[in-house]
């Protein structure tokens, strides 16, 4: 693979690190599933999973069955649950993959095919997918189902990163109505079954409530969903993932001269701009545009002027030593994945889930 445009590059060290440093948050009996949705993040399938596999994780979570299936067709051998809605049609292929399906109501559940290994979804509050948490009436027809295969129950936190009064009371009112529904179960399912509601942020701020399982994603990706130096440095996780390309071209533009789409930056002075082949199908989101974000060329910050193109952006170079071909830098040093997303008004998770497929992934 070639670094011929804009390409991310992957820290396997800092994967196995971010895991060990995990493994420190949990219980010793505790099961870790690793959620590898919408491309490991951004990361990359290929470069992430089956690492993950040879360090030990047994437990993946996808949001999709096309997902699932691409793991299962990488080799990996794991447990693999699809946290989503699959469509009926395709049942037959949660079989033929041994998927383990989210099962969020009675009915969903009765007409998946005989064998289908389920984790059932209860709502606590969040009001996505789920049976409601006092429904217990529900709950008791599906673990009637003989034909299904019951793996776990779980929940979702609605704001398990917000720890305002309001928000932390939430939380736990949450957390405890999943502590009613697991011991109301626990007596009724085997006891591999696991138990699941905490996510990244839940195992930072509510440990206590591990139960036997619990699903990350960002923790092992090294990010925070918005930028909290403190916050980040008490954990020491390492970022993963670095975004690059390069110098397309180098042009002097003059005073009073516009730059991009729309005539939404005028140079104050003859100023030089250099051009980068890369834009926001790429995942350089648009919102960047005219935000005095930086990147870094030859590790020197250049400001982003002008808007953001499809495939391509500009950036003031006025002030750097550099030459067509250099290396650019967008994510990675000491540019944070966090940092753009705050310039961008996003969250970490949508900016880096959203680098397509274009840019070339490989091991740093």
């Amino acid at each position: 693979m070639n670094k011929d445009r804009s390409w991310i590059e992957i820290d396997q060290d800092h994967l196995r690190h971010n895991y060990v440093q995990l493994k420190k948050m949990i219980k010793r009996d505790t099961t870790i599933i690793a959620v590898v949705k919408s491309n490991a993040y951004g990361h990359g399938f290929s470069l992430i999973v089956p690492y993950l596999e040879s360090l030990g994780i047994k437990h993946f979570a996808v949001a999709t069955l096309d997902e699932a299936i691409y793991l299962r067709n990488l080799g990996i051998k794991g447990e693999i649950l699809i946290l989503g809605y699959t469509a009926l049609q395709q049942k037959e292929l949660l079989l033929s993959y041994d998927l383990s399906q989210t099962v969020y109501s009675y009915d969903y559940a009765c007409q998946l095919a005989k064998g289908t290994k389920v984790h059932i979804k209860i709502d606590t509050g969040m009001h996505r997918l789920g049976i409601d948490h006092d429904d217990l009436e529900q709950l008791d027809k599906i673990i009637s189902l003989a034909d299904l295969q019951i793996k776990g129950v779980f929940s979702h936190l609605a704001s398990s990163e917000l720890l305002d009064d309001w928000h932390d009371s939430y939380n736990i009112m949450q957390l405890e109505r999943f502590a009613k529904v697991h011991d109301y179960l626990k007596d009724r399912l085997p006891l591999s079954t696991l138990y699941h509601i905490l996510a990244s942020y839940g195992l930072i701020n509510y440990p206590q409530y591990q139960f036997n399982c619990v699903r990350c994603g960002m923790l092992f990706y090294g990010f925070l969903s918005s930028e909290d130096p403190q916050l980040a440095k008490r954990l020491d996780m390492q970022p993963v993932l670095s975004l690059k390309s390069r110098i397309a071209q180098i042009k002097k533009i003059k005073e009073g001269e516009y730059v991009g789409y729309d005539n939404r930056y005028q140079a104050k002075e003859d100023i030089m701009v250099a051009v980068i082949p890369i834009g926001y199908y790429d995942g350089i989101v648009r919102s960047l545009s005219n935000t005095h974000h930086q990147i870094l060329i030859n590790g020197k910050p250049c400001e982003i002027i002008g808007n953001i193109c499809m495939d391509q952006l500009m950036v003031d170079v006025s002030n750097v030593a550099c030459h067509t071909n250099d290396e650019a830098c967008l994510i990675g040093e000491q540019l944070s994945a966090e940092k753009m997303a705050k310039h961008a008004g996003c969250l970490t998770n949508e900016l880096l889930s959203r680098l397509s497929l274009r840019n070339v992934r490989m091991l740093k």
